[in-house]
């Protein structure tokens, strides 16, 4: 269980968080209409429904099968997703969604160019060793 107003981890059930004090059975101080307080602590508010998706089984694909600094640091951001939602910070989870999505998708887009231009060099040069093999003979 997370704190409502800090974000801090809390035993389940408890009525007091450990580390800021406030209330866990009332609504948090830090919630004002839905808007943080200054210093960008507490719930803030998206229009965005429901949870975000970490994506991070295609950061790990991207970094075991593609290509691995893109995959990191997906992993890294859909590590933070879950953790941001749960203290509260929903834009932050959403933009943690969209940064994991983003680093593991162009990792597998720059992989697939990778493996396009691969193959095509490999087709040329067996293309021109074919058309080559006539050439040096005596």
């Amino acid at each position: 269980m997370f704190c409502r107003n800090c974000g801090a981890e809390i035993p389940d059930g408890s009525k007091f968080c450990t580390s800021c004090g406030s209330s866990q059975t009332a609504p948090s101080p830090a919630v004002q209409g839905g808007a943080p307080l200054s210093g960008g602590s507490g719930y803030q508010s998206s229009a965005r429904p429901g949870r975000p998706s970490n994506y991070l089984v295609l950061s790990i694909i991207v970094t075991v099968c593609c290509c691995l600094p893109f995959g990191i640091a997906g992993i890294v951001y859909a590590s933070k997703v879950d953790s941001s939602w749960n203290a509260g910070r929903v834009d932050e989870a959403w933009e943690n969604s969209r940064k994991a999505r983003n680093w593991s998708l162009w990792g597998l887009g720059l992989s697939v160019a990778l493996w396009i231009i691969y193959v095509i060099l490999i087709a040329a040069g067996v293309a021109v060793g074919w058309w080559d093999t006539g050439l040096y003979a005596i």
